[in-house]
């Protein structure tokens, strides 16, 4: 965390900290550990960016271990601790895409303390209103699962599966489905082979890989009947 993420922390740990979260300083984040794998709340300077004042945005995330660590085991995550902390589906805010000015969460040098003031009560109140909810809803695997698969692939913004990489959110949906949802498995496949790999919009090299991956997705043995 740097100097303005530490800032913003301190003012919302109590907050936080009266739901059951913990400041993992080397995480960048808040943490609440639960039977799933934990809940997450990402506080990210994302700099100047040209303007001449810092951007602050913060992000929620939930973790199902029976998916993050069939995940991953299929290669795309180095080193152990990002490992230990990827995450099942984050909702990122402000929830409109940051290149709108509107969105901004704003720390200018001039009036640095008053604005640090302003963006954690902001980022507090959504922690209240749109964390919690998020937190409480995505507990269940069938909600992620629905939110990310009821139309395979699409853009969900201000959601993200896994990341904002395109490979690891079909992996994370392929996963969830096999979980929870099994019959909605063959669609999803379907739908990125006919996106991706069979309209030749991926090297080969990386087709190859991909096929094999989904291979071993395919011969994964998972279902509603365990702990999820």
């Amino acid at each position: 965390m740097n100097k303005t993420e530490l800032e913003i922390s301190k003012l919302i740990k109590p907050t936080l900290e009266a739901e059951g979260f913990a400041l993992k300083k080397d995480w960048n984040s808040f943490v609440r550990y639960t039977d799933y794998g934990f809940d997450d709340f990402m506080i990210v300077d994302q700099g100047h960016l040209g303007s001449g004042y810092k951007t602050i945005g913060c992000a929620f995330g939930v973790r199902h271990d029976v998916i993050q660590n069939l995940f991953n085991s299929m290669g795309l995550i180095y080193g152990e601790e990002a490992q230990k902390q990827n995450v099942t589906l984050a909702l990122s805010f402000p929830f409109i895409p940051w290149q709108s000015r509107e969105s901004e969460l704003k720390i200018y040098p001039e009036t640095r303390a008053e604005d640090i003031q302003k963006v954690a009560q902001i980022i507090t109140n959504a922690f209240k209103q749109h964390a919690l909810p998020f937190y409480a809803k995505y507990a269940d695997l069938r909600a992620v699962e629905a939110k990310i698969n009821d139309s395979p692939m699409a853009n969900l913004w201000p959601y993200t599966a896994g990341g904002v990489d395109p490979t690891i959110q079909v992996i994370i949906s392929l996963l969830c489905a096999k979980a929870v949802n099994p019959n909605r498995y063959d669609l999803i496949k379907e739908v990125f082979t006919d996106k991706y790999i069979e309209n030749d919009t991926v090297p080969d090299a990386y087709s190859e890989r991909w096929i094999a991956m989904l291979y071993k997705i395919d011969a994964i043995n998972l279902s509603f009947g365990e702990k999820v």
